[in-house]
């Protein structure tokens, strides 16, 4: 069985080795054949192209004597033709010209086949055979034989008697325009030459396996054969144990010299060389054998090492003097197969990886010596297997895990990772470029770093952070030492860094809780493990980037090193998220956040050197904003909240500097406009307000401080959305507080009015600032534009929110504190606004103010002390009310100081009203609006009068004062009396408004007495209960229905005789038509009304509704339709208005079909001939108004449609 498992292991090791060495060297010997034949194919052109122009030359030559040939040939012609013109002409066959031979057959060019590749003696052969025709020999070109005289050509001619054709026009000397010169050789055809017959190819897998892979294997083969002959003669005593020995020495001694002397004579190479590499290999077979399994006590340890290191010595001079691959090859497959071939099992570390490293160092002297450099990456592989195989068998056997015996393993491995690594830099250092040698020495630091991993999972491992990581730390230097001279293996740094990674994963898991690292100094110690090593790649690729050549950017070394470090920086962040599990570290804020910090600072420090990663730091403050949430949610007591606020002004402190200083020296966006930085810390602020019961004073003014920093890093980025964010974010913040505070206790209430107050002004004083600034910006973009008008309304009215929900959340008897507050912040907005030129808080803090007002008085309004409140209502009305008049001439030309004052004076009734009522009724409670009138007029007359007509705020101050005024006016109407007398008031004031809009065109007038009249068609038209308004009286016709819809139609024919053209049209609806609709509907209303209460029964309270069962009122209802349609039709032609026409037939028809189909059928005889004759009579005077009218009125058709 083990004889089977070691050929399996053999020819394992042979598929996996072997086979790809073969390849590769198989791979070399093609691609230097093909440079090869590549250089004679470019002599070949060159040769080719120097002949093709000799050739050119002498052909043009001899065209150029062919045409002087051909031109003395037509001048002899001429002159015999001249001489003997009786003589009979015989015709002679026309001989072509040596040109047309030339023209019609050029010389054809030799080619090269693809697969003829001649030599150069062949090449220059070929090229002469190219040229004219010549002798033989290779000598200077023939020049073409001399041209007979003409006389002697022109005697010739005459002899002949034969006809002579017309001679032919002499042709002028064509110009030789030389081919292309020679190409793509395989492009040409193939010479019409004798076919050469095709030589074998030396690098044919046949030619390879059968002269080099047999020969291999064959020496392979010998070698075991040697070694199982050595092991079974142990096994059966056949031969003593001296003689195997000497015996294994003479063979190897043999087959060496064999090969020599066979490679030597140049006979048989491959069978030489592997002789040789068997030998080689036997002689370190049989000295292992001597030493390590019969003990020998010649062969004690310094004396088999030197034996060894002469073996390897010699194999290795060998392979170069012989230029042998395979020497070197089996001689480094034999050195490793020696140790597991005649394991003794026991343990010698320093014997075995003497012994590896000498092979090493042979193998890579060979290697860099004959330019074998694939023999390095196989080396290394070799070596990483022994160093695996030896820690599976001894680590735990031999006790490596602790004491100082861990030294030996640790520098087993990291002394073979830096030996490859120093002949990966030596030969970087000698411009020789290769992919072996730093691919080897990765494979020994791959090795190194997986022992690392087995050392932090073995179970009986001390903690030993030091020895673990800066073995660890070696490791990640010995490849960057190898990635800095050989980019093309830098990406190996990567895995490298994952590998480290997954240490850190590891020996926190084990070692991390067990040893008390969450406790006191040695948390520090942890957090060193993880810092260190992004340290340590930050510095990396600062050193990279210092040292870059001129001119050359971020991609002169790649993305890996920049990778890298944020890799490790990482995994800081992620050992900060895992810190938050141990309320020790938790309770110690500074140390936390120092660690966090730090690793945002690296970080930041990465982004700056390589600008491909300034996405970075964005991730970086993020990860550390949801670290500070985590523990400002879980862990934050209002113990800590001192420190924790520290903690968020200096994050919010570094990132905004890191930003601010970003822009200032780095062209490329960072992707964070600077203003933004520090909103995040306002969400962290908020956050102990809603988890703590009781907030330290030390929150608010901290709070004040990051919105001062907001603010002005807005005010100089001219950038308003952030301003709007953390104005909202403030307001919830306090509102938090609020909601906390008891309903019934008031302690905290000065505190509540103290922080809204601040905020509260700050932000009213951003606002203009920031609306000014935006506002005279020329570039600034129009969604900036809009922000920053609505800005101040914003800054004003949060406050006022706050307010409203302080009064509506907490009771509060006495309004005078927070009344007081509001007074406070009315007058700094009345004040900052005007010094600002910000005219829009005013009316913001007026609205602010009324909402405050009716939400308290709601909430907490008492008939037992009405006297404060009421006085309050009064202060504020009047204190909007005078304010636009002191400050006349600087708010004349503006409209919303003028407005906040119209609204603060009308809510201001509305809450005086009902104080009144409540507190005070009376009679003549329609004094109340009346007086609130006069100031109202007043205010209308002074800006009526002191206001210039050219002021483009005039119009809009006049039409607000002069609708307040009328407002007052028209209430006292439904507040002195009721129910219909409101709906006269509504439609009296509709009118109202109409008229004043003639006066002041302002839209607003018209579109509100538009409202306000059809509310009150609204209430006399359509509303149900309107009849039921009164009880009826006793006089008939002579009714409250006859007054109050008489006089609401005269409104609405009122209002629309004032809206004459050009203002009857508001958004397309024609209001006169519609007004004049109205009313006529009101009156046609108020008839049937009539007729209902003339009909009713004397008694009833209501008037009833009925169309049938009583002849009279439903002959009465017809004829009074027919009455009403020829009124309308007469109005019609007076008017000139076809509309009013068509309405008048419209109903004139209803009434004709309301009497054939209704009243024929149910009125008695003597009612159905009045109501027909009535009718009837109707009709004929509508006929006759229409044919003594109509013509009369044609011309209307072409008259404006205003005048309709």
């Amino acid at each position: 069985m083990e004889v089977l498992g070691l050929f399996v292991l053999l020819l394992i090791f042979i598929l996996v080795v072997v086979v790809p060495i073969a390849a590769i060297i198989t791979a070399r010997g093609a691609r230097d054949q093909a440079e090869a034949t590549e250089r004679r194919l470019e002599a070949l052109k060159k040769l080719i192209n120097d002949r093709h122009g000799e050739v050119m030359r002498s052909v043009a030559l001899l065209e150029e004597r062919i045409a002087e040939y051909e031109s003395a040939v037509a001048q002899a012609t001429a002159s015999v033709e001249t001489a003997s013109e009786a003589a009979p002409v015989t015709v002679e066959p026309r001989v072509e010209s040596i040109a047309e031979v030339m023209k019609a057959a050029p010389p054809a060019m030799p080619a090269v086949s693809p697969g003829e590749v001649p030599t150069l003696h062949e090449e220059e052969a070929e090229a002469q055979e190219v040229s004219t025709p010549a002798p033989a020999s290779a000598g200077p070109l023939a020049q073409p034989p001399p041209l007979p005289p003409p006389s002697i050509l022109a005697a010739a001619k005459v002899a002949e008697p034969a006809k002579m054709a017309p001679p032919l026009p002499a042709m002028p000397p064509v110009p030789i325009t030389p081919p292309p010169l020679v190409g793509k050789v395989s492009a040409a055809p193939s010479r019409p030459s004798t076919p050469a017959t095709a030589k074998p190819s030396a690098g044919t897998l046949e030619q390879f396996m059968g002269v080099k892979l047999f020969a291999w294997v064959g020496g392979l083969a010998l070698f075991l054969g040697i070694v199982f002959f050595i092991k079974l003669s142990l096994e059966k005593g056949w031969i003593s144990e001296t003689a195997r020995i000497a015996i294994g020495y003479a063979t190897g001694l043999a087959l060496v010299g064999s090969g020599w002397w066979i490679n030597a004579r140049k006979l048989y190479t491959v069978l030489g060389q592997t002789l040789c590499a068997t030998g080689v290999v036997a002689l370190y077979g049989v000295t292992f054998a001597a030493h390590g399994y019969y003990h020998f006590p010649a062969f004690t340890p310094m004396v088999s090492f030197g034996v060894m290191s002469a073996i390897t010595i010699g194999a290795f001079l060998l392979a170069v003097r012989m230029e042998a691959q395979v020497v070197a090859i089996l001689g480094m497959l034999g050195g490793f197969l020696t140790p597991i071939l005649c394991s003794t099992g026991q343990d010698n570390p320093f014997g075995l990886f003497s012994y590896i490293a000498l092979l090493d160092i042979g193998v890579l002297a060979v290697a860099m010596r004959m330019g074998w450099l694939h023999l390095a990456p196989l080396a290394a592989g070799g070596t990483a297997l022994m160093q695996m195989a030896w820690t599976m068998v001894f680590f735990t056997k031999g006790d490596y895990a602790h004491g100082s015996k861990v030294w030996i393993p640790v520098s087993i491995f990291l002394g073979f990772a830096a030996l490859f690594t120093a002949v990966s830099w030596w030969q970087a250092s000698r411009k020789e470029r290769s992919i072996f040698a730093p691919v080897s020495a990765i494979i020994l630091c791959v090795s190194a770093m997986l022992a690392a991993l087995a050392f932090a999972m073995h179970g009986d491992s001390p903690d030993r952070p030091a020895m673990l990581f800066g073995f660890a730390l070696v490791v990640n230097a010995l490849v960057a030492a190898v990635a800095w001279k050989e980019p093309c293996v830098r990406v190996a740094m990567l895995p490298a860094a994952g590998a480290t990674v997954c240490l850190q994963l590891v020996w926190g898991t084990h070692f991390f809780i067990p040893m008390g690292y969450a406790e006191g100094a040695k948390t520090w110690g942890a957090m060193a493990i993880f810092l260190g090593f992004a340290v340590a790649a930050t510095g990396y690729l600062w050193w990279k980037m210092r040292t870059q050549k001129p001119g050359k950017g971020e991609d002169e070394f790649g993305y890996v090193p920049t990778a890298t470090a944020l890799l490790f920086c990482a995994s800081a962040l992620v050992a900060a998220f895992v810190f938050l599990a141990f309320g020790s570290i938790t309770s110690r804020p500074f140390t936390l956040y120092a660690f966090v910090l730090l690793t945002g600072v690296l970080v930041m420090g990465v982004s700056w050197l390589d600008v491909r990663a300034r996405v970075a730091p964005i991730l970086a403050a993020f990860a550390s904003f949801l670290h500070l949430t985590f523990w400002t949610s879980t862990r934050l007591t209002n113990e800590l909240l001192p420190s924790g606020l520290v903690v968020f002004l200096a994050f919010g402190a570094l990132y905004t500097a890191f930003v601010a200083v970003w822009q200032k020296h780095k062209t490329a966006p960072l992707g964070v406009p600077i203003g933004w930085v520090p909103v995040p810390l306002l969400v962290l602020i908020m956050t102990p307000v809603i988890n703590l019961a009781e907030v330290h004073l030390a929150l608010w003014p901290v709070l004040l401080m990051v919105n001062l920093g907001i603010l002005g890093l807005a005010v100089y980025s001219r950038k308003p959305l952030t301003v709007v964010i953390s104005l909202m974010l403030t307001m919830v913040t306090v509102g938090i507080l609020l909601m906390k505070m008891p309903s019934g206790d008031l302690t905290n209430m000065p505190l509540f009015l103290t922080v809204l107050g601040g905020f509260a002004l700050v932000f009213s004083a951003a606002g203009c600032v920031m609306t000014n600034l935006i506002l005279r910006t020329q570039d600034a973009d129009e969604t900036d534009r809009t922000l920053a008008k609505f800005l101040p309304i914003g800054a004003a009215g949060m406050p006022f929110l706050l307010l409203v929900m302080a009064v509506l959340h907490l009771h509060v008897p006495n309004p005078s504190l927070v009344f007081g507050m509001a007074l406070l912040l009315c007058v700094f907005m009345l004040g900052f606004g005007l010094y600002m030129r910000v005219t829009v808080l005013p009316l913001a803090a007026a609205i602010g103010v009324l909402l405050l007002e009716f939400a308290w008085h709601g909430r907490a309004f008492s008939v037992e002390s009405p006297v404060v409140p009421l006085l309050w209502y009064l202060g504020f009305g009047a204190l909007f009310m005078v304010y636009p008049h002191e400050f006349r001439r600087k708010l004349q030309e503006h409209v919303a100081p003028w407005i906040a004052g119209a609204v603060a004076w009308a809510g201001t009734f509305l809450l005086v009203y009902d104080v009144v009522k409540r507190v005070w009724p009376n009679e003549v409670m329609g004094l109340l609006p009346a007086a609130f009138a006069l100031p109202a007029g007043a205010s209308l007359y002074a800006v009526l009068k002191l206001h210039r007509t050219e002021n483009s705020a005039r119009l809009s101050q006049l039409a607000w004062f002069g609708g307040l005024t009328l407002l007052f006016i028209t209430l006292i109407f439904p507040i002195q009396f009721e129910k219909q007398w409101i709906t006269l008031g509504w439609a009296f004031e509709g009118a109202a408004l109409c008229w004043l809009y003639r006066r002041v065109p302002h839209p607003g007038l018209r579109g509100t007495g538009t409202a306000l009249l059809v509310i009150a068609f609204i209430r006399l038209a359509l509303n149900p209960w309107v009849l039921e308004y009164q009880v009826r009286g006793d006089t008939m016709l002579l009714n409250w229905q006859l007054y109050a819809y008489s006089l609401a139609a005269a409104a609405f024919f009122l209002a629309a005789w004032w809206l004459n053209p050009p203002r009857h049209l508001m958004m397309g609806i024609h209001l006169r038509a519609l007004f004049g609709t109205l009313g006529t509907i009101l009156l046609f209303l108020l008839v049937n009304i009539e007729i209902a209460d003339a009909f009713t029964s004397p008694g009833a309270p209501y008037i009833v509704w009925e169309f049938s069962g009583n002849f009279a009122r439903d002959m009465t209802y017809s004829i009074a339709w027919g009455l009403f349609a020829l009124g309308l039709l007469i109005a019609g032609f007076i008017m000139h208005n076809a509309p009013t026409r068509y309405a008048g037939i419209g109903l004139l028809g209803i009434t004709l079909l309301k009497l054939f189909f209704h009243d024929l059928a149910r009125i008695e005889s003597i009612y159905r001939i009045g109501a027909l004759i009535a009718v009837a009579l109707i009709a004929l005077a509508a006929s006759f108004l229409y044919q003594r009218f109509l013509n009369m009125n044609k011309e209307e058709s072409a008259r404006p449609d205003g005048e309709q």
